[in-house]
């Protein structure tokens, strides 16, 4: 027996010892890191676990308001509510249906505490969201028959079926009439409304969906229940602050607008003058156009992809005026963006640049190096010489330094234009390009090209 307890005792402390190794094989303490606390309170207790680091909350809106009128946009709530949502919507954002789902459970709440706040939408949808806007019309076409909110929870809840079809379905689902609906898709009083609705939006500083100002405040993006929640009730208080000076209810808002901001202020344009360029550039217009436009660009970024359709439309129309430069900027977290832009220059050396351009975006999803070689193939290049390009890097110092030029501009994302100095950045609007555009043009300076 004792040389039984022996041989226990002995092999505990081998297995203590080799349990202990393996959580700190240097027998060293180890001190907690940054997102460990510790209780001085307790320092003999030393099996608690370290406490995770706590996701940083997002900045509290400013207390600044801007004037967002209700208008004609359809309301869900009493006129008399103190605090009004006014929220600028896209049918085919997630977030945006995230964010109606918080509200609409938010309202149900608070109306049961005797807190009531109203909603109202605003049609924002973006460019690169091909449902978006035929949705908001037929949204609208249904509130023209009293069922726009019914028609809102509808499209929300089906956010990847707004087709044609899918929208005409919903209107039967919901027993509008059918011929009035559809002439109402086409309605140039709704349409009109939605383009009021962008308009009002770009002016207080609303570039995303979704976004909300409550009584006027700016809130970005679908926020927890909890902080709409709060800032609902610190509005609710300034509120009732007007009420007991003599504002009726149903003018809170209108007199919180009374000394709101019209419009966000307008950052000064960024100028980036004399960006070199290379030599042998991938370029499309007359060499001496007295407008150019670099092109900085990824070709695994969908935002990349989502504008080409409106710097084709651009070329068409300023074919005689603008030159376009493609210009590389492989982002880090997309793993097969450089070596996509070594195969676009390896089809440049072989007269084919542009028509790999289009491939590799059309291709996003499908980038690797054997699908790089069956679009050489495709476009009928020298698949050895293209191939031997890219085994051999060859044009991976080109790509570096068209990187390390946007970096020494302070040019960080994709996609990014430098229009004759004049930086625009990310998939935006052919009216955003044409302003500069057409300013560019109007100086006495911009001479005529002559050349290709």
């Amino acid at each position: 027996m004792k040389v039984n307890a022996v041989l226990v005792f002995v092999v505990g402390l081998l297995v203590g010892f080799a349990v202990g190794g393996m959580l700190n094989p240097f027998g060293k303490k180890i001190s907690p890191t940054p997102t460990e606390k510790v209780d001085v309170r307790d320092d003999t207790d030393k099996s608690k676990p370290p406490t995770p680091r706590q996701p940083r909350p997002p900045p509290k809106p400013s207390q600044t308001t801007y004037k967002v009128p209700i208008a004609n946009a359809p309301v869900l709530g009493s006129m008399d509510a103190l605090v009004t949502i006014v929220t600028f919507s896209d049918y085919q954002c997630p977030f945006c249906a995230r964010l109606d789902g918080t509200l609409s459970q938010l309202q149900k709440e608070m109306s049961e505490k005797g807190k009531p706040f109203r909603i109202v939408m605003k049609q924002f949808p973006l460019g690169f969201h091909k449902d978006a806007k035929p949705a908001a019309m037929a949204a609208l076409a249904a509130g023209a028959q009293g069922k726009y909110w019914q028609m809102h929870e509808l499209l929300f809840k089906n956010i990847k079926a707004l087709d044609a079809a899918s929208l005409e379905n919903y209107a039967k689902e919901l027993g509008l009439n059918i011929s009035k609906f559809k002439a109402d898709l086409e309605n140039a009083t709704l349409m009109a409304q939605i383009e009021a609705d962008m308009a009002l939006g770009a002016k207080v500083g609303v570039s995303g969906t979704p976004a909300s100002f409550i009584n006027g405040r700016f809130v970005s993006g679908a926020r927890p229940k909890e902080d709409l929640e709060a800032l609902v009730e610190e509005e609710m208080l300034k509120a009732q602050q007007l009420v007991s000076k003599g504002t009726p209810a149903d003018k809170v808002y209108e007199k919180i607008l009374e000394s709101a901001l019209e419009e966000v202020a307008k950052p000064k344009p960024v100028v980036k003058d004399n960006i070199p360029t290379p030599e042998n550039a991938p370029t499309k217009g007359p060499k001496n156009a007295p407008v150019t436009i670099n092109i900085w660009s990824d070709f695994e970024c969908p935002f990349c992809s989502k504008v080409n359709p409106t710097l084709h439309a651009l070329e068409k129309k300023y074919a005689a005026q603008v030159k376009f430069v493609f210009r590389h900027l492989p982002l880090e977290f997309h793993k097969n963006a450089p070596k996509a832009a070594e195969a676009s220059m390896a089809a440049h050396a072989q007269g084919k640049f542009w028509e790999m351009h289009d491939l590799l975006f059309a291709n996003q999803k499908a980038l690797d190096e054997a699908s790089l070689l069956s679009y050489a193939q495709k476009l009928k290049l020298n698949v050895k010489k293209f191939q031997e390009a890219l085994t051999k890097n060859t044009y991976a110092e080109y790509v570096k330094n068209d990187v390390e030029t946007a970096g020494k501009f302070s040019i960080r994302g994709t996609p990014t234009f430098i229009i004759n100095g004049q930086e625009i950045s990310g998939a935006q609007p052919q009216a955003a390009f044409e302003k500069i555009i057409d300013a560019a043009l109007s100086k006495p300076d911009a001479a005529q090209p002559t050349q290709k």
